[in-house]
């Protein structure tokens, strides 16, 4: 039996079947381990399992990549107050997650992508957006992704982004989505804060980046499935994914437009703690680890 998904952007049922007629590439939104997972954190890992088993069940070959983000403006803050390198700080909540993950008997996938072991193809394909006309250095040398290069952004979520003011600017990794700003594809480096020295300079990934280079490493330029962590698919972040928008954006198809990397997006939906999202804030007791 055909899985079929509901498309938010049609609104139509499609089948979801291998493009290449061989294997299903699906990419996974894994961890950001700076702490302990909760119970929204792994309601999406369970889900993604269910599919997972069920596209196996099936008969349906996989070929399924996880990414770990372990550099972001919470882990650099972290383990800065901590007094200890991001890797080493890092380490104990990815083993954690593992743990976790044994511990709910969720399958692992084909393929684990650490963000800090991709730098270099991150760098590639900032360095591909800018000849395109879509990502722009600012005066402190970070680097910043053009909204305006991509007049689809906001399609998916069917908000009118006209009235966006050109060239405002957002660089922390968490901010309100519906505030439509460009947005920090590459931080230039701060005194004392994790960094590498690039061609575009020295600095540290955006997590905007991290999961289209990750994904064009193990899947191609283009893929079936985008399984996502949990955010609604009106805010704007997960617009782009589908449309080539924050992460997705891979390198021009024509003067106009741009590749759109992955097929489907499938967004397993949040957990409610006391009427809210189980997001950290609100939900710092209810971690499985124990």
């Amino acid at each position: 039996m055909t899985l079929r998904l509901f498309n938010t952007l049609t609104g139509q049922l499609d089948p979801l079947a291998p493009s290449d007629g061989k294997a299903l590439r699906m990419y996974a939104c894994g961890p950001t381990v700076y702490d302990y997972g909760h119970i929204g954190n792994f309601r999406t890992f369970l889900q993604i399992d269910l599919l997972r088993r069920y596209l196996k069940l099936t008969g349906v070959p996989l070929r399924h990549v996880m990414n770990i983000t372990d550099v972001d403006d919470k882990i650099i803050r972290n383990a800065s107050e901590a007094g200890v390198a991001i890797g080493e700080y890092t380490a104990r909540y990815e083993q954690a997650f593992f743990e976790d993950l044994e511990s709910l008997r969720i399958e692992r996938p084909e393929q684990l992508a650490r963000a800090t072991e991709h730098i270099p193809r991150m760098v590639e394909l900032i360095q591909k957006l800018a000849a395109a006309g879509a990502a722009y250095q600012t005066e402190d040398g970070s680097w910043y992704f053009r909204l305006s290069a991509f007049p689809a952004y906001g399609k998916l979520s069917k908000k009118d982004l006209s009235g966006m003011e050109d060239g405002a600017r957002v660089d922390v990794d968490e901010y309100e989505k519906d505030s439509a700003r460009d947005f920090a594809l590459w931080k230039a480096a701060k005194p004392g804060e994790t960094s590498w020295e690039t061609p575009i300079g020295r600095g540290r990934p955006g997590w905007h980046i991290e999961c289209s280079a990750m994904a064009m490493e193990y899947l191609g330029d283009s893929f079936d499935l985008h399984a996502g962590g949990g955010q609604p698919l009106d805010q704007l972040d997960h617009a782009g994914d589908v449309l080539g928008g924050p992460r997705q954006l891979v390198g021009p198809l024509d003067a106009k437009g741009f590749q759109i990397l992955e097929k489907r997006l499938l967004e397993p939906g949040r957990v409610l703690a006391d009427g809210h999202a189980g997001l950290r804030s609100i939900a710092n007791d209810l971690v499985v680890h124990v």
